[in-house]
């Protein structure tokens, strides 16, 4: 049925933002060391802020523009390898 069929094109995207919420210990130098091992992929990193404190340490929010999954997956390793990193979770 060749009549149902629809052309589509897929647009080229520059990448996509997300929100990712991270858990750490409450020492110093946990946020420096974050900014660090993101500086090395060149993003454009639009927030890193501390949401909240909880019992165990603090809420971080990073809101930051990633090219794909991929690479998406890369830096949420790569945080999760930090000293003091205790969880990290995509939120949007």
């Amino acid at each position: 049925e060749q009549e149902r069929f629809v052309e589509v094109e897929w647009a080229d995207t520059d990448g996509y933002y997300v929100t990712l919420e991270i858990k750490t210990d409450d020492t110093p130098g946990v946020t420096a060391s974050m900014w660090e091992r993101l500086k090395a992929f060149n993003l454009s990193v639009k927030e890193l802020s501390t949401l909240a404190k909880v019992s165990d340490g603090l809420v971080k929010k990073l809101y930051l523009k990633v090219k794909d999954l991929d690479e998406l997956q890369d830096v949420m390793t790569r945080l999760e390898n930090i000293d003091g990193v205790i969880e990290i979770r995509k939120v949007s």
